[in-house]
């Protein structure tokens, strides 16, 4: 899942997952990747996020608002995926570790590179 500081970016980026989306609250609402894209626009300049806020971006391409930086209200449902199982609250990605020797992945928790053997931090 991704996050954006504006529902334009959520959108570009959505519409890259699925071209249709149905509203979260009605599922007669339909809309193309052109209609959702106009909507984003009035959204992002008649209700700027605060700084906590962010636009949520699921793996299918639904569409979520996260007003206080933990809850996401998703808006609208991807039509790629309808059935989609959607996460309550947003959880980055862990970061991946690297070797700061060879640059290799390693282990979390490990104590040397299983490359290099490098000693990690």
């Amino acid at each position: 899942m991704k996050k954006f500081h504006t529902m334009e970016d959520a959108v570009e980026f959505a519409a890259t997952l699925c071209n249709s989306w149905t509203d979260a609250f009605s599922a007669d609402n339909k809309y193309n990747a052109d209609e959702i894209a106009g909507m984003a626009g009035i959204e992002d300049d008649e209700h700027p996020l605060d700084e906590d806020g962010f636009f949520a971006v699921s793996p299918a391409g639904a569409i979520g608002i996260c007003d206080d930086g933990e809850a996401i209200n998703w808006l609208f449902i991807s039509g790629a995926a309808p059935n989609e199982d959607l996460p309550p609250k947003f959880t980055a990605a862990p970061a991946a570790k690297f070797c700061p020797k060879c640059g290799k992945p390693v282990i979390s928790g490990a104590r040397f590179c299983g490359s290099c053997g490098e000693k990690l931090g």
